[in-house]
């Protein structure tokens, strides 16, 4: 009887073993990807920092050429001036 309870708590400590095993690669696993959704997160506040930073700089550049455009027709309208002065 002894040697059948000596094999009987030999198996009852390999399952218990190998139970402490799996939650241990699971904790492990559970790390990982924590810090991978860190890392995702952090990406996607690079990336709409950067959406934000497009969206400025064509705004920037929609207002340089509106700038332009108007100089350009304050220069056109100068010429018109003179060319009206002249006659």
């Amino acid at each position: 009887m002894r040697k059948f309870e000596f094999h009987l708590q030999k198996i009852l400590d390999m399952k218990e073993k190998k139970r402490e095993q799996e939650e241990w690669n699971y904790t492990k696993i559970l790390h990982h990807l924590l810090e991978e959704k860190d890392r995702l997160t952090e990406l996607m506040n690079q990336k709409n920092k950067l959406q934000e930073e497009i969206i400025l700089h064509q705004r920037q550049g929609i207002l340089i050429n509106q700038i332009h455009q108007s100089q350009d027709y304050l220069s056109y309208l100068e010429v018109l001036i003179e060319q009206k002065n002249k006659m």
